[in-house]
């Protein structure tokens, strides 16, 4: 796979791109979902097969849309200020005044000449020893372990009828501790945010361009429902759900629409629109728009012009019931599933 990247890397690719969108293209040709005409076809134009299912890209549309191809040409964005928002602590940092809006991070844990470090960020006067985030977690019932890096992994801990649970699964509270000690990198204790009850299972991620720095624009907005065992506090398959409503049994519960920039409305994406359109988590009918739209949009607009450098990235955002919360600010968001990229 490296080799095969090389040709990319000729062309200015960056590395880490250049190595995944070859693994990509060696995964799907060797799955069994599609022939190996729409495969080629596919990949000649920049795109993979499932993309062209899921976006309805044809011969007529194609020339008119950023493939996936095109938008990993595109890193690194931002220039050097893209270290403000690559990692977490870092994104807490710069966009201080926005930090109402954002999910709280209580503390950093790093390794030090083989020591773990605990740094608190959200209290001075927290501790700053493992008791002290075993404490919080019993206070918070619920927090999250993440990456401080864009590309995270992340853990979700939990504390209810007086056991701890890592992903859902009980443990004991030496596991958590082994779990905090032992986190591959740097990692931000954080907030496990709440979804309000018709967005359970929901993450709306919003493309903000800012080319000239004062003129900032939602250009893209998505949102996608998955199913969320809210007992557990992990995603993952909901396969009664999967066997009753999906089209084909191969096929993941997962509901992607495109959000109207001017309205807030929810427009199904291509191949959900003959799937009912029912929360995966909850069975009730999807909303038919953002609630705090208008909101959303003064928001970014505000967080634009405090920070004129960035001129492309996306917010992930999670709707809560006394408005939303931003849960992570991405440098390079992962190339859209519910429709191509629009014009701007």
């Amino acid at each position: 796979i490296r080799f095969l990247a090389f040709g990319l890397l000729a062309l200015g690719y960056n590395t880490e791109e250049a190595r995944d969108w070859v693994k990509q293209v060696y995964w799907s040709f060797r799955s069994r979902k599609y022939s190996f005409a729409q495969k080629v076809w596919a990949v000649r134009h920049g795109f993979l097969p499932e993309d062209v299912e899921r976006l309805g890209v044809t011969k007529e549309n194609c020339a008119h849309m950023i493939s996936r191809k095109e938008y990993a040409f595109l890193r690194p964005l931002n220039g050097i200020y893209s270290k403000w928002i690559t990692d977490i602590v870092s994104a807490h940092a710069v966009f201080k005044p926005y930090r109402d809006k954002m999910a709280v991070c209580y503390y950093q844990i790093c390794k030090r000449d083989g020591k773990c470090q605990i740094i608190p960020l959200y209290d001075r006067d927290a501790g700053d020893q493992m008791r002290d985030v075993i404490a919080l977690l019993k206070e918070k019932q619920r927090l999250k372990i993440r990456s401080s890096s864009e590309r995270s992994r992340t853990v979700t801990l939990s504390y209810y009828d007086k056991k701890f649970r890592i992903n859902g699964k009980r443990v004991k509270e030496k596991a958590v501790r082994h779990v905090l000690n032992n986190y591959h990198g740097i990692c931000v204790v954080m907030e496990d945010l709440v979804a309000a009850e018709p967005f359970v299972g929901g993450r709306l991620r919003v493309f903000v361009y800012n080319e000239q720095g004062d003129t900032p624009k939602i250009g893209d907005a998505f949102i996608r429902f998955r199913y969320v065992d809210r007992r557990r506090g992990d995603e993952r398959e909901n396969e009664v759900f999967k066997a009753e409503n999906a089209p084909g049994k191969d096929k993941n519960v997962v509901l992607r629409f495109s959000v109207d920039g001017d309205t807030g409305r929810l427009v199904p994406a291509a191949h959900c629109e003959d799937m009912p359109l029912r929360n995966p988590s909850t069975g009730a009918e999807i909303p038919e728009k953002i609630p705090c739209w208008q909101e959303i949009c003064d928001t970014v607009d505000s967080m634009c012009r405090f920070a004129p450098q960035l001129e492309f990235f996306a917010l992930d955002i999670v709707i809560t019931e006394d408005g939303f919360k931003i849960s992570k600010i991405q440098n390079h968001p992962a190339y859209p599933q519910a429709r191509a990229f629009s014009d701007e």
